[in-house]
């Protein structure tokens, strides 16, 4: 079931197997589906697999040869939005009744464009009890990574300890408005991304 109607978050979760010569692993856990959503091989032949369920992600790890799982773990799972112009005026109190406890909030895209929703949606999630982030959506055949995070910086995507507000984020999707991947080849975009990452960090 879709979260609240909006786009659902993606929780991004760090976990190390509990049991002998596992790995390390990140897993991209879609929080609106009962599904596998990422599932590889290690150096050690094992598959990854990421599930989730209601109120919880379980990670399993599974030897080639025991397809039943070696290991398994569960962690709690916040539920989470991400919302932009589209959706315009959230009803952020039903929105955390339904189970909403974080929102990251379009502010900035490329160099010349900021949400004229973001302001009411940033603070709306505040004022209801969440935490709450700013993305910036990028465009990278535009202008450099560091130009952009400067642009989002400027324009709501700054952070400050103030235990409610969370790092700002990088949306890199297919080009909506030209050619696939702008042009880039993959080492283009990790170094477009790392650009963007280490100036908005600094």
């Amino acid at each position: 079931m879709s979260m609240i109607g909006y786009r659902t978050a993606v929780l991004a979760v760090s976990w190390l197997g509990g049991s002998a010569g596992h790995e390390t692993g990140d897993y991209l856990v879609q929080l609106d589906c009962d599904a596998v959503v990422k599932q590889e091989h290690t150096p050690q032949g094992r598959r990854a697999l990421a599930r989730h369920g209601l109120g919880h992600v379980e990670l399993r790890t599974m030897a080639d040869d025991d397809p039943r799982g070696t290991a398994q773990h569960k962690v709690e799972a916040l539920r989470g939005m991400d919302v932009s112009g589209h959706q315009g005026a959230v009803d952020w109190a039903k929105a955390y009744a339904d189970g909403a406890r974080f929102s990251y909030v379009k502010a900035t895209e490329g160099t010349g464009f900021t949400s004229d929703t973001f302001r009411a949606q940033y603070d709306g999630a505040a004022a209801v009890g969440m935490l709450r982030g700013a993305y910036h959506f990028a465009l990278p055949d535009q202008s450099t990574g560091a130009a952009q995070a400067h642009y989002f910086v400027d324009h709501g995507g700054g952070w400050g300890p103030d235990g409610r507000t969370l790092p700002g984020a990088v949306d890199l999707e297919n080009n909506p408005y030209g050619e696939m991947c702008y042009g880039r080849n993959p080492q283009q975009l990790a170094d477009w991304i790392a650009d963007f990452s280490n100036t908005h960090r600094s």
